[in-house]
């Protein structure tokens, strides 16, 4: 079962990193911060194997965006990425685990988008000065243009784990799929 889970949140981090890389949508208000969907796989992974695979698919698809894309200047971007989707993975698997309804799913991801425009705000707080010098001033920047930009985010991501979660869920956690895996894995031994 250990291996199972290590694989699925292993391909939902790969999943992730490959949407965070390739689809990107600039905000139009601050053309440096893009909307990308990768955070939905680790929604999908909080759901489907708790809060602590959603925070391990955002770890590995944030390896693979520095492996893939590295820099010095995407650290700071990749560390506030994971800031926020390690938050939204943590609230919104916490509250569905209680009880795994819709209405639960609900509220479990509009507590996640809460939580991570939230937590957003400090965070920004203090990295922005280091890398730049918002012409508005940080807190009018984080104001006007990062938490309305984590909002959207958070409800554009939540709207679309909603709307596919069970036909994913289905296969995460199908035995057959257990099954492929754990056969898999003694044929490489």
């Amino acid at each position: 079962m250990r291996a199972s889970k290590f694989i699925k949140t292993g391909l939902l981090g790969g999943i992730a990193g490959i949407m965070m890389i390739f689809l990107q949508v600039p905000y139009p208000p601050a053309h440096f911060i893009k909307y990308e969907p990768s955070d939905i796989a680790a929604i999908i992974g909080t759901f489907a194997m708790g809060p602590l695979a959603g925070v391990a698919v955002v770890f590995v698809k944030d390896l693979i965006f520095i492996f893939l894309k590295g820099g010095e200047g995407f650290i700071l971007g990749v560390l506030m990425d994971f800031i926020a989707g390690a938050t939204f993975a943590i609230v919104a698997g916490v509250i569905y685990r209680r009880k795994k309804t819709r209405t639960m799913a609900v509220f479990a991801l509009l507590a996640g988008t809460i939580a991570m425009t939230a937590i957003m705000i400090p965070a920004n707080y203090i990295v922005l000065p280091l890398f730049m010098k918002p012409q508005m001033g940080v807190i009018s920047f984080i104001l006007f243009l990062i938490v309305p930009f984590n909002l959207i985010k958070g409800l554009i991501n939540s709207i679309l784990v909603f709307l596919v979660y069970k036909r994913i869920s289905h296969f995460l956690k199908s035995e057959k799929m257990e099954q492929t895996i754990f056969i898999s894995s003694l044929q490489k031994e």
